[in-house]
């Protein structure tokens, strides 16, 4: 591989990380015949088995995470706080989402509120057809909730006397004729007030000209997998399967406070996750973890079976940002079993000896 076209340094970076490690294929491998049989026994014998997911799992691995979750009655969460991507879908289904990146590449401005594309999604500037750092307005303040008020007032009241750290944005986007609001997941963490003078703000801008939102998940696929995991569950993650029923708790069932606290005796990472902290992972280093993933982890996982990854070495299902699914292709060969396919054999009854 020489490069991308269109060029995507994230992506460019992974392809090249996947055909060195194809490459190097066998070096230092873990033993399949021997991590497989370990992993089912050490499932069947959890009293609490934790399975959490990553943002970067295609839709096939999810439903078979769903899958082996209900088998050993597991608790099963995601490595990211949900809370952004279940707002992304919220805006969605209001119609706040309904313009594609090609019709957003149109709009007169674009409002960066608390992200930065270039770090996450360097491609997103050459979608909407515009340099980011320089034709934008960036939004960074304090207290995101009281800049949020006062540019939702002075919407409301162009007379109102807003104060003066935010008097410029608010004309700015007073004078817009359109726009598009692109934010992350810190401004959701901050809690449900923020999020719903989040929803207020841009239901008053739409109401007068063509305005939208656009949610820039923390991982590629983060939305994705929140969205199938309630089209399967009924609930975005921070659940626990029962006998029959699923409990849903979004601030108890939460993964690191889980693994912290000491309440699980089994861990199942469907990915790397990528916002644990050191204390987390050291605590997963001394108890039973099982680690599904394509790279060998930098940390000492008990168990760790390689995946194929997907849109690579294996096909998958992907969300794109504007809410569209596509499905990826293989692209280059490889010899590791999908993520979806070694979960199946983990749910699987072991074979009689």
């Amino acid at each position: 591989m020489t490069g991308l076209t269109p060029a995507c340094p994230l992506s460019e970076a992974g392809f090249r990380r996947a055909a060195s490690a194809l490459a190097e294929e066998g070096a230092a491998q873990p033993c399949l015949e021997t991590n497989l049989p370990t992993a089912r026994t050490w499932l069947r014998e959890a009293l609490r088995p934790l399975v959490v997911l990553s943002g970067n799992l295609d839709r096939d691995a999810v439903l078979a995470a769903v899958k082996l979750a209900r088998k050993y009655a597991a608790m099963l969460t995601c490595d990211e706080d949900c809370t952004g991507s279940i707002l992304g879908l919220s805006m969605q289904s209001a119609g706040f989402l309904s313009a594609t990146l090609h019709e957003q590449r149109h709009l007169f401005l674009v409002v960066l509120a608390g992200v930065e594309p270039s770090q996450t999604h360097p491609r997103l500037g050459e979608f909407l057809g515009r340099n980011l750092g320089t034709d934008s307005l960036i939004l960074d303040p304090p207290d995101p909730l009281e800049a949020l008020r006062w540019l939702r007032m002075g919407g409301l009241d162009p007379a109102l006397q807003i104060p003066t750290q935010f008097a410029e944005a608010a004309n700015r986007i007073q004078a817009a004729a359109s726009g598009v609001v692109i934010f992350g997941p810190a401004w959701p963490a901050a809690g449900l007030p923020l999020a719903t003078e989040l929803l207020l703000w841009l239901r008053d801008l739409r109401a007068r000209r063509p305005w939208y939102a656009l949610y820039l998940a923390p991982a590629p696929n983060s939305t994705g997998v929140v969205e199938t995991l309630l089209s399967e569950t009924g609930y975005p993650g921070n659940l626990r399967f029962g006998l029959g029923q699923v409990d849903y708790s979004p601030h108890l069932l939460r993964a690191e406070r889980i693994i912290q606290q000491g309440e699980t005796d089994l861990c199942l990472l469907v990915g790397r996750p990528g916002s644990f902290s050191t204390r987390t992972l050291a605590r997963l280093t001394q108890g039973r973890t099982i680690l599904l993933d394509p790279d060998p982890p930098a940390w000492n996982s008990p168990i760790w079976l390689p995946s194929a990854r997907f849109g690579v070495e294996a096909p998958g299902h992907f969300q794109r940002l504007d809410g569209v699914m596509v499905d990826l292709h293989s692209v280059l060969h490889g010899d590791h079993s999908s993520m979806k396919d070694l979960l199946l054999e983990l749910t699987r009854e072991a074979p009689p000896a």
